[in-house]
């Protein structure tokens, strides 16, 4: 029996396009988020530019980071965080910053700039798609606010420890990191595959059966 060219066709097609939905696929590599997507909404970490005013105690800046690892090595997709604007300029610029040390470095790999919403919400911001995040290489998402923006960037529902915070004044002002052992905020941070390789194999088994099947036909 001879096997049409439109079965070998139909192979690769169908390779091709679970080979390309793999690579496509968008996965959770870090979330602090609660059951259901909850946060704590009655405490929150402020993020404050440098000239941010306290009703009390004056000009103050605050720059907030948690860190993450990834399990497997992806390009960075998405974050997710829980923020609202307290006062001032809603701008939070979000950043990812190596490690220095067990604590984040002072410069960063990549910043978007996103507007905290006036109540409480989950912010999604989009990356480039092009940061590579290594797997089990620890990285800090950090969170800082321009000019005299105050917002908040609001605790998890669970108990973490991974936090740092720059205060008065914030990395930009010249201060440094110090680690903070309470609560992390609440945060997921989505990536890509870096090396799709399940598609990668269906796709190469797919050749190979639709190479046996050309060469039966011609037999």
């Amino acid at each position: 029996m001879k096997t049409t060219p439109t079965l070998c066709i139909t192979i690769i097609g169908l390779s091709l396009l679970f080979a390309a939905g793999n690579a496509r696929a968008t996965m959770i590599i870090a979330d602090t988020f609660g059951v259901g997507n909850t946060f704590d909404v009655t405490a929150a970490y402020n993020v404050s530019g440098p000239s941010a005013v306290l009703p009390v105690s004056g000009m103050f800046e605050n720059d907030v980071a948690s860190e993450f690892k990834s399990p497997t090595s992806v390009f960075l997709e998405a974050v997710d965080v829980a923020i609202a604007n307290f006062s001032g300029n809603t701008a939070v610029d979000v950043r990812i910053a190596p490690d220095a040390g067990g604590l984040p470095g002072t410069t960063w790999l990549e910043q978007v700039q996103v507007s905290a919403p006036a109540s409480v919400s989950v912010v999604h911001v989009d990356f480039s798609g092009a940061l590579l995040l290594n797997a089990g290489v620890s990285y800090w998402l950090w969170l800082s606010a321009p000019d005299d923006g105050s917002s908040g960037w609001f605790h998890n529902s669970e108990v973490f420890s991974d936090l740092a915070a720059a205060l008065d004044p914030g990395i930009d002002g010249g201060g440094s990191w110090s680690g903070v052992n309470q609560d992390s905020p609440a945060f997921r941070v989505l990536g890509k595959a870096a090396v799709p390789e399940s598609g990668s194999t269906l796709l190469m088994l797919g050749m190979v059966v639709s190479g046996l099947v050309l060469r039966r036909r011609r037999s």
